[in-house]
């Protein structure tokens, strides 16, 4: 069966593009927050936050250089699920968890995300049109960020969640 190669990539764009942007949900909301008057050896509570996830979605990329290379096709979405519960446990651990000790379950959270670019891009590549299909995987960056954030503030503005 012959499909139309640019229906198929606006499809593959579109499919990527949405997985993305839910991984994202479990990435950048808490940055909605502001840790007002909150420090951790002397650093603003929200930069100790944001660098303790960093240090985990990095140290994820390069556990995913092997892993995410040596997955099998038919590992790839049941991973994509895998790591997100994992990731969504981490956000639930510093809910739960008193401040100062909460940060360290964001490194939690961002460790398993940072592979989940490659198993995304692993359905992608070595397609007809791979490059216009990462772009359009790319684009999510922008559009992620922004509106999980959006929803994050949201959520605190008009829901009494609190940070």
């Amino acid at each position: 069966m012959r499909t139309n190669g640019i229906a198929f990539a606006i499809y593959c764009i579109l499919a990527a593009f949405i997985t993305y942007c839910c991984m994202y949900a479990f990435r950048k909301p808490f940055t909605a927050g502001m840790y007002e008057g909150l420090s951790l050896w002397g650093v603003d509570y929200k930069i100790v936050l944001i660098i303790t996830q960093v240090m985990g979605y990095m140290l994820s990329k390069f556990i995913g250089i092997k892993v995410v290379s040596e997955m099998t096709p038919g590992r790839r979405g049941g991973s994509i699920l895998l790591l997100i519960g994992i990731s969504w446990l981490g956000l639930l651990a510093f809910g739960l968890l008193p401040y100062p000790y909460n940060f360290i379950a964001l490194f939690l959270n961002g460790l398993p995300l940072g592979m989940i670019w490659g198993i995304v891009f692993s359905f992608l590549e070595g397609r007809r049109y791979t490059e216009l299909l990462g772009a359009g995987l790319c684009t999510s960056f922008i559009v992620s960020s922004g509106f999980v954030k959006a929803v994050g503030k949201w959520l605190m503005d008009h829901h009494g969640v609190t940070e």
